[in-house]
Formats: C-alpha cells, sequence, structure tokens
C-alpha cells in the first residue's frame, strides 16, 4: 500500500498541551488568561477534521509536561501537540523531554520546521528547537509558542502527514 492510500479509517484524539508559565499562573490564582496559539491549534485541527479535541494547560516544569503527556495518551490521544517551551531560555523544558521521553524521533521534523520558519523569521530560528516523533505510540510534535509557529507547523506539517505517520505507525510494525 502506497503511502497516499494510507487511511485510517476514524478519527484519532488530539491533545494539545500548552506549556507557559505565566499562563499558568494566572490559571492556578484564578485570573483570566488566553491562549491564542492553542485556540488557533484547536482552529486549525478542525478545519483537518479533528474535532475530538483534549486542552491541557501547564507551566514550564519537566514534570508537569510529562504528566500532561501520560495523562492525554492514558486518555486515548494518538496525536499531542506541545506549544511552547522549545527556545533556549532556562526556563524552557518542552525539548529536553522530548529527548528523555521519545521512542521513535522523526529525525527531519525539525530540518522541516527549520526551512520553513527560515523563510518567514530567518536566522532567528537558530533559538527554536521544535521535536517529533513517537512516545508510548502517541505521535508527539513540539511547537514554538507563537501563533506564527504553531500554524505553520499545522498547515504545513501536521496536516499532511498525521494519517500516514499514525498509519505507518499502528499498521505497520511487527
Amino acid at each position: 500500500m502506497h503511502h497516499e492510500e494510507a487511511r485510517l479509517g476514524y478519527e484519532p484524539l488530539v491533545g494539545i498541551i500548552t506549556i507557559s508559565e505565566s499562563r499558568y499562573t494566572s490559571y492556578i490564582r484564578g485570573q483570566e488568561f488566553n491562549d491564542p496559539s492553542g485556540d488557533i491549534a484547536q482552529n486549525i485541527l478542525k478545519e483537518l477534521g479533528l474535532t475530538k479535541v483534549k486542552r491541557v494547560l501547564v507551566g514550564d516544569k519537566a514534570w508537569m509536561i510529562k504528566y500532561a503527556i501520560d495523562k492525554l495518551i492514558t486518555e486515548g490521544c494518538e496525536i499531542i501537540i506541545l506549544i511552547g517551551g522549545t527556545g533556549l531560555s532556562k526556563g524552557d523544558v518542552t525539548t529536553e523531554v522530548l529527548n528523555y521521553i521519545l521512542d521513535r524521533k522523526l529525525e527531519t521534523y525539525s530540518i522541516i520546521y527549520s526551512n520553513l520558519s527560515f523563510e518567514e523569521i530567518g536566522s532567528r530560528v537558530l533559538s527554536s528547537r521544535p521535536l517529533a516523533g513517537f512516545y508510548r505510540d502517541a505521535l508527539i510534535i513540539s511547537s514554538p509558542g507563537s501563533p506564527k509557529a504553531v500554524e505553520l507547523i499545522l498547515k504545513n506539517v501536521l496536516k499532511r502527514e498525521y494519517i500516514h505517520l499514525l498509519w505507518l505507525n499502528k499498521f505497520t510494525r511487527i
């Protein structure tokens, strides 16, 4: 079967984890906060026909990110999009978490992101470290926290490849 013919035959459950210390602090304090990147992700997923979405907000703590990923997988999520925490500041730990947990990395994901992003932001792409791969059979994709980065990744990478990647993972492994 060619990858163009690969079809899942069902709609996978998707998890969106927004990683933001300031938004999480506001949430914990009961204050209003917005999540424009998470909203954009959910809207793009809806355009792709992915309407079964769970959203989670966590702070920039490795244990929170890992716990949220594990919880969403336990709840049935087959795709998890991590938004934020991929930069170079000491508080950005998403990439470190994914480096630790991913069973199989999609090595060219960051290259594709860099190429697409370079057209938009130039050499500033050097400070971004998104990763993707599989963990416990869930497709995990990370994105910088900016709305433009989320849109770039979901419309140019996830849109074109999620069915094929899930199909390969689910139906072609021995």
